[in-house]
């Protein structure tokens, strides 16, 4: 799909969904939006809020709990993105949810995150601020999209710290 076309596709997606023509889409109506394009669900299935608050961490830019046109191209991809990894998410967190509650704990967290750095331990600080940044819906836990958001985190930080060390190796 060309970038002209999937920009044309994102401005009428804009207009359908924009029904109060605000400029804006608010929470209800990004909703709607995302439960229409979800096709990994039952039809009508609406998003969960962890689900809202992972699309508008990617992609409201201005950070006002809306997504205006120029956004809405984020928006997608970050959903997009997250219906591809969401059933691997689900049984990723359904593993090491010892406590059976549906969703992660800071302890259960690192965990995981030492499980996806090959078994090394990550270290309590580290595994915090990653929760921290993680719990987008601040209830205390870690929902699927929020366990996809730690993933996310976690992996652009490694990324980050192999280019310091390599930079200094270079050096």
């Amino acid at each position: 799909m060309s970038q002209e076309f999937y920009e044309e596709q994102c401005r009428r997606l804009f207009k359908t969904y924009d029904v109060d023509q605000s400029g804006v889409l608010s929470i209800d109506q990004l909703t709607k939006l995302l439960k229409d394009r979800d096709h990994t669900t039952p039809e009508g299935t609406p998003p969960t809020q962890d689900e809202i608050q992972y699309v508008l961490w990617f992609a409201d830019l201005n950070n006002d709990s809306c997504i205006d046109q120029k956004e809405l191209e984020l928006a997608l991809k970050a959903w997009e993105a997250y219906l591809q990894e969401r059933k691997r998410m689900q049984a990723k967190l359904l593993a090491f949810d010892e406590s059976g509650s549906g969703s992660l704990t800071l302890e259960e967290l690192q965990a995981y995150l030492t499980h996806i750095n090959l078994g090394h331990l990550v270290e309590h600080e580290e595994a915090e601020a990653i929760f921290r940044l993680a719990d987008i819906i601040r209830d205390g836990v870690i929902h699927t999209a929020e366990l996809a958001l730690a993933t996310h985190i976690w992996k652009t930080s490694r990324r980050q710290k192999e280019g310091k060390s390599q930079m200094c190796s270079v050096m």
